[in-house]
C-alpha cells in the first residue's frame, strides 16, 4: 500500500515538474502574453501590406497573356468584388497599362476563400501602372494607393489596418519580381508607421500560367516599422529562413514555411510560420523572445 502510495505521489510530482518546466518555455493564454503584443501587431502590418501587391499581381499576369479588355477585367473584378476604371488596356502602344480598382465592403458580405486573395473585407482603391508588358524582363509597375482613400482590411479579431503610399514593382528575371515600398503609411489603434522594405518574391510553381491560383510562390527581403510620434520607435524585421506561400483555395492568406526576425525598441522576436514543421495552410504561428513562446491565431 505504502509503495502504492509513493508511486502516485512520484507520478504527481513528475506531472507538476513538466508542467511547471513546459510554463517556463511557452505562454499561451496568460497574463505575461502581452509581452508580445508588438509582435502580434506587426504580423497584421505585413498581412495588410501584401494583400494590395497580390491583387495586383493577379491581374497583371493574367493580362500579360489574356489582355485587359473590359471582358477580362468583368471576369477579375467579380471574383474581387471590386469595380474598376481601365486608362490603359494595351501594351501595344509603348505606355504599358493602367487601371484603378475601387473596393467597397458592402458588396463583399459573402466571402469564398477559392474566389479571393483574402477572406478579410477591404475598402479603398488601388490604382496600377504597367510600363511595358508584365512579364518582360526589366518590366516595372506601381501600385498607388492614395491618403484620401485608403485600402483598408477589417481584421475581425483586431480591427482596421489602413494602407497607402507608393509600391514600385521590377521584373529581374523571369520568375522573380523586386518590391520597394516607397513613402508607404500603415495606420492602426489611431497611429501612424512609416513602412519601407526591399522584398523580392520567385515562383517555385506556377510561373508561366495565368494569374496566381495554384502558384506557390517564396520571399526574401527586409523591413522596418517607424511609429510616427514623438518616440519614432522603430521595428526592423528580417526574413531569415525564405517564407513560402501557395495559391490554392483556403491557403492564400498565409504563409506554409519560413521563419522571419523582428527586432523592436523593447524586445527580439523569432516568427515562425511553420511551428509544427507540418506546411498546413494555418495562420497559427510561434512568435518567441528572450521570455518565451506564444502560439498565436494571427491573420
Amino acid at each position: 500500500m505504502l509503495i502504492r502510495f509513493l508511486r502516485v505521489r512520484f507520478a504527481f510530482a513528475a506531472v507538476l515538474f513538466v508542467a511547471g518546466f513546459s510554463s517556463c518555455q511557452r505562454i499561451n493564454d496568460s497574463s505575461e502574453a502581452e509581452d508580445f503584443e508588438e509582435a502580434k501587431e506587426f504580423l497584421y502590418a505585413q498581412h495588410a501590406t501584401w494583400v494590395a501587391v497580390q491583387i495586383a499581381e493577379h491581374i497583371n499576369s493574367t493580362g500579360s497573356t489574356l489582355g485587359l479588355n473590359t471582358f477580362m477585367m468583368d471576369s477579375l473584378t467579380k471574383q474581387l468584388k471590386s469595380t474598376y476604371l481601365i486608362n490603359d488596356s494595351s501594351y501595344l502602344d509603348n505606355t504599358g497599362i493602367e487601371y484603378e480598382l475601387y473596393f467597397n465592403p458592402q458588396n463583399a458580405s459573402n466571402y469564398n476563400p477559392y474566389q479571393h486573395f483574402t477572406t478579410y473585407k477591404f475598402d479603398g482603391k488601388l490604382k496600377v501602372v504597367v510600363d511595358q508588358n508584365y512579364r518582360e524582363i526589366g518590366s516595372k509597375s506601381e501600385i498607388i494607393i492614395y491618403e484620401n482613400n485608403p485600402f483598408t482590411i477589417d481584421y475581425p479579431s483586431f480591427g482596421l489596418v489602413k494602407i497607402f503610399g507608393s509600391i514600385e514593382m521590377e521584373r529581374t528575371a523571369v520568375s522573380t519580381v523586386k518590391l520597394k515600398y516607397k513613402d508607404f503609411k500603415v495606420i492602426f489603434d489611431s497611429d501612424t508607421y512609416d513602412w519601407s522594405a526591399d522584398l523580392e518574391y520567385s515562383w517555385l510553381l506556377g510561373a508561366e500560367t495565368d494569374g496566381l491560383w495554384n502558384d506557390q510562390l517564396q520571399f526574401t527581403g527586409n523591413g522596418k516599422l517607424v511609429e510616427k510620434d514623438d518616440s519614432n520607435d522603430q521595428s526592423e524585421f528580417t526574413i531569415v529562413n525564405v517564407l513560402t506561400k501557395s495559391f490554392e483555395p483556403g491557403c492564400s492568406d498565409y504563409f506554409q514555411f519560413g521563419r522571419l526576425s523582428l527586432s523592436t525598441k523593447e524586445d527580439d522576436f523569432l516568427i515562425d510560420f511553420d511551428p509544427f514543421k507540418n506546411g498546413s495552410c494555418s495562420s497559427l504561428v510561434r512568435i518567441s523572445n528572450r521570455k518565451g513562446e506564444l502560439e498565436f491565431v494571427g491573420p
